[in-house]
């Protein structure tokens, strides 16, 4: 059965182009691009990976983690974004970056490696 990756970010053409690069890696990837969306999402479907821009509108990333911790303890996270989060982050990618990245780092934490 294939990972499920659950992306948020508030730009479509970003959501696509994750989506389309790590299904073509066999990925099971599901898009959405708002918090409430995305939160409805993971306690429908959860998720192996969670893809989350820092900056969504309408809820600060802090209250957006207590939620997902909440929905989903221990599940790993990458966040993307133009800018460095303000709270302490396992896994940080910055925008704009290469989608070889992205699937090397993707691969890396559902291995446990980082």
């Amino acid at each position: 059965m294939a990972e499920k990756i659950l992306v948020v970010d508030d730009e479509p053409l970003i959501q696509t182009t994750i989506r389309r690069a790590l299904e073509r890696r066999g990925y099971d990837v599901r898009t959405t691009g708002d918090a409430e969306s995305f939160l409805a999402e993971l306690e429908r479907e959860g998720a192996n990976l969670l893809i989350m821009d820092v900056n969504l509108g309408g809820i600060s990333s802090e209250t957006l983690m207590d939620r997902v911790h909440a929905l989903a303890p221990g599940v790993k996270v990458l966040f993307i974004s133009g800018v460095m989060p303000k709270l302490e982050v396992d896994h940080f990618l910055e925008k704009p970056f290469l989608l070889d990245d992205l699937r090397r780092m993707v691969r890396e934490i559902l291995d446990g490696r980082i």
